[in-house]
């Protein structure tokens, strides 16, 4: 079974519960885990956290008036770990351009820039500050669990998620569209943002169309990794940009790094933009009905393996019953002879 997805048969209600309750404990675990990276930890718990404002913005008209409140919750907890991920993420974005042009970045006038960020990210205060936001957000984290149980969600079918479904399609595509015509750095981030959501909307629905969303699943995965990757991207830049301004590179690091980031962040909008043209062609009503096939086909599962499970036991059944002597083999066999 899928950790973050509904079961064959669960009720969207139920379903939407127990994944919702999964997050937000494993959370509170990475709070508490002492051997887990400090960096690490927070990159889990704030995906965790992203995961959970999926769900609630596929289920937002079920949660009517009470959507803000428990979006917002989420978005919170994120927000109290954002800084501390940001310096994580400024030294992953440098080995991410490492791996892909190494000649360019072991150069000499590119090395000022590693030695920076490895030397704020692992400092000793940063590790501490961590460990103290953690054992504070422990008691809202079980706050929030106990919350869960009263979301106020009533629709047991594909009705309950089918807004949410077509919502976030359409979003996302609107957002396309709107990077194609002018490609900012807002642009791009805020079709990450939908691109993140239906990626986990297609992982919710894992299980229940086993079989049949698995490609879109991967394709939305390299999709937001692409932009993802132009997203930390856009933070270095920043950071770079605060490293010049207190002169802590030289004007030559700082011009080549540019280059290299520019050139890079071409490259990923390019890729994202060729992959969500392919994967966003449908409109999105006809993409709702679609999704909503599958998981009606999925609900009628069960009753098939049944019926599947009865006629193998039939058929062993039938195996036994017939004699050895008269095996089929051998019936054959006297039929020749004859």
């Amino acid at each position: 079974m899928t950790e973050y997805a509904f079961q064959p048969g669960e009720s969207v209600a139920k379903g939407a519960k127990r994944v919702a309750t999964e997050q937000v404990r494993a959370a509170q675990s990475e709070c508490t885990q002492t051997s887990l990276d400090p960096h690490e930890a927070v990159h889990e718990m704030r995906k965790r956290f992203k995961k959970v404002r999926a769900l609630i913005r596929l289920l937002k008209d079920e949660f009517g008036k009470k959507f803000s409140q428990e979006n917002h919750l989420y978005r919170d907890f994120g927000r109290e770990l954002s800084e501390y991920r940001d310096a994580g993420a400024y030294m992953e974005a440098f080995e991410m351009l490492r791996e892909k042009y190494p000649d360019i970045v072991a150069s000499q006038e590119i090395s000022p820039i590693q030695e920076q960020l490895h030397e704020q990210r692992g400092t000793l205060e940063l590790t501490e500050s961590i460990h103290r936001k953690r054992n504070e957000l422990l008691p809202k984290l079980e706050q929030a669990e106990a919350r869960i149980a009263d979301w106020p969600l009533k629709k047991k079918s594909f009705k309950a998620i089918k807004p949410g479904i077509k919502k976030i399609y359409e979003d996302g595509r609107d957002a396309m569209k709107l990077c194609e015509k002018k490609s900012t750095t807002e642009n791009f981030h805020e079709w990450r943002k939908r691109v993140k959501d239906h990626r986990y909307h297609l992982e919710l629905l894992e299980d229940v169309c086993a079989g049949v969303i698995e490609d879109r699943r991967d394709a939305f995965k390299d999709l937001s990794d692409y932009l993802g990757d132009d997203h930390d991207l856009a933070n270095l830049t920043d950071k770079l940009d605060e490293l010049a301004a207190a002169n802590a590179i030289s004007t030559e690091t700082e011009t080549k790094f540019r280059q290299l980031l520019e050139l890079a962040r071409s490259e990923l909008q390019t890729k994202a933009l060729q992959l969500g043209n392919v994967y966003y062609v449908e409109s999105p009503k006809k993409f709702a009905k679609r999704m909503e096939g599958l998981w009606e086909a999925a609900q009628k599962r069960p009753t098939f393996e049944k019926q599947l499970k009865k006629c193998k036991s039939n058929l062993d059944r039938l195996k036994v019953e017939v004699s050895p002597r008269e095996s089929f083999s051998e019936l054959k066999s006297g039929l020749e002879l004859k």
